[in-house]
């Protein structure tokens, strides 16, 4: 099923959470990285770039960890990203909100592991999307490939990968950290 919701409505996003009731996964997959500047960035864009990139993470993993409690374990997956690794410029917001999903993936680990809860992340590299092409030229995906060890375009598919293993009961004792999909970013 579907269910439509901005995410920086936070009474929103609680309810199409509640809506659907009880869940084993959560990922936390939402995010924009528009470029901008430093000189640019104002209040209210600094608070619409943290809602957009992290504090959504924040209430939808308070909303269906009760849930996830009373089956007795869950996993909740956050999408971080290579770029606050690099420092890349026109992210300082992006980045900064990336940097703290690795943070806030820690500590609702340690927080939520007693219920059986599992919380990680993974670290994409740069990763092959239509929205992503706009801003590559064919030298500049040269360029990507070139500075990872692997020497392939990273797809949707590979991170996908990931993320299922994360939710999967395979991954039952992994917890706390972030598991990097980047093709050996060097």
């Amino acid at each position: 099923s579907f269910h439509a919701c901005d995410i920086t409505d936070t009474e929103a996003l609680k309810g199409v959470l509640g809506q659907i009731g009880d869940i084993d996964v959560l990922v936390n997959n939402a995010a924009n990285d528009d470029r901008h500047r430093l000189a640019d960035i104002t209040p209210d864009y600094f608070d619409e770039r943290m809602a957009v990139n992290l504090r959504h993470l924040v209430f939808a993993s308070q909303a269906v960890a009760p849930g996830m409690a009373r089956r007795g374990g869950g996993s909740i997956v956050n999408l971080g990203s290579i770029s606050w690794h690099l420092g890349q410029p026109g992210l300082a917001l992006y980045e900064t909100a990336k940097a703290g999903i690795e943070g806030l993936t820690r500590a609702l680990a340690s927080e939520l592991g007693a219920d059986g809860i599992r919380v990680n992340c993974v670290i994409p590299g740069n990763v092959k999307t239509e929205r992503q092409s706009r801003w590559y030229s064919a030298e500049d995906e040269a360029q990507i490939v070139a500075e990872q060890a692997l020497k392939v375009r990273i797809q949707p598919h590979h991170i996908a990968a990931m993320v299922v293993f994360l939710a999967s009961d395979a991954a039952s004792a992994c917890t706390a950290h972030n598991y990097w999909v980047d093709a050996g970013w060097l």
